[in-house]
């Protein structure tokens, strides 16, 4: 029987800057279960990088391990001092909230000065641009996750980690993400 694993896609490449991540011979175990084991990585500041593994192999759980949401069973991850931004494959906000005020309360809680013109400009980047003043409560899965991807995107990370960014979208709707990303990633 296959045994079914987390792999990490790390494309070749010209690569800028230092490394953002490095992880060294990291495992993380639930119990009995173990999802991944000695894991040796770094990350650049630029380009686009793939977790790739079934349902379960650990994607997330990896994720949360990098952004110190869970402890690593053993091994060292290391982060540089710069600046990350984390959106979840199913995104929530508070439901009377604007999109607007979403990204205006996620500006206020960063301690980045508030632009609505870069809120506007984002807003329309991630397709969102005709809901600005739309409560979030009445936003489908596909626009929340829209949404989660724009304050990613608004403050301005060095790295985004974007779980799942195309699970709630429609078929045309996960081709402008992924060109989005592709995009972004040009950007940086």
């Amino acid at each position: 029987e296959k045994e079914e694993k987390l792999e990490i896609f790390i494309p070749n490449g010209p690569r800028l800057g230092n490394k953002v991540i490095e992880a060294k011979h990291v495992a993380k175990a639930y119990g009995d279960k173990l999802l991944f084991d000695d894991l040796n990585f770094m990350l650049p500041p630029n380009g686009i990088v793939g977790v790739i593994g079934p349902n379960g192999a650990g994607k997330t759980t990896l994720i949360h391990a990098i952004l110190g949401q869970h402890k690593a069973s053993q091994g060292e991850i290391q982060l540089a001092n710069q600046a990350l931004a984390y959106c979840p494959d199913t995104p929530e906000f508070p439901a009377y909230l604007t999109a607007t005020e979403v990204l205006q309360q996620s500006c206020a809680l960063n301690e980045k000065p508030e632009n609505l013109q870069q809120i506007e400009l984002t807003l329309e980047k991630v397709g969102l641009s005709a809901y600005p003043n739309k409560k979030v409560g009445g936003y489908s899965r596909g626009m929340k996750q829209r949404l989660g991807i724009a304050v990613a995107l608004l403050l301005d990370p060095v790295l985004i980690f974007l779980d799942e960014p195309t699970s709630a979208l429609d078929p045309i709707g996960r081709i402008e993400i992924l060109q989005l990303i592709t995009q972004v990633s040009q950007e940086k």
